[in-house]
C-alpha cells in the first residue's frame, strides 16, 4: 500500500518541486500541524493502519495513513541538536545582515 500511496501522491501533486517527495513517509509533530485541526486529528487521534481523507489543509489535500506513533524525545535527548540548530540559523541571519549592510565592506585578501 505505501508504494501505491506514493505513486498516487506523485501523480496528483501539481508543484514539480514537491512531486519528488509527495507520498513519502513523514514524521509530524503537533508544532508542524499547528492551525490544522482536521489534519492533526487524523494524525494524532486516527486509527493506526487506516487510510483517512481526503483532508484539506492550507497547502492542499492529504490522505493520511498513520503507521506508528512514537513518544517525543525528552529535552535532555535533543537539547544539543536544538542548540546547534539555533546557533547555525542565527549565524546565517547575521552573515546575511552583514552582506546586506551597505556600510560594511568585505574585502578578499
Amino acid at each position: 500500500l505505501p508504494d501505491a500511496f506514493g505513486a498516487v501522491a506523485k501523480q496528483f501533486e501539481e508543484d514539480p518541486n514537491k512531486r519528488q517527495t509527495a507520498g513519502e513517509p513523514a514524521a509530524w509533530t503537533r508544532v508542524n500541524l499547528a492551525g490544522e485541526a482536521a489534519l492533526a486529528a487524523a494524525v494524532f487521534e486516527g486509527a493506526i493502519g487506516v487510510m483517512q481523507g481526503p483532508i484539506r489543509s492550507r497547502v492542499g489535500y492529504h490522505l493520511v495513513l498513520v503507521e506508528e506513533r512514537r513518544p517525543a524525545p525528552s529535552y535532555e535527548e535533543v537539547k544539543g541538536s536544538v542548540r546547534e540548530d539555533l546557533v547555525r540559523r542565527e549565524s546565517g541571519r547575521f552573515q546575511l545582515s552583514i552582506k546586506a549592510d551597505p556600510n560594511i565592506v568585505i574585502s578578499a585578501r
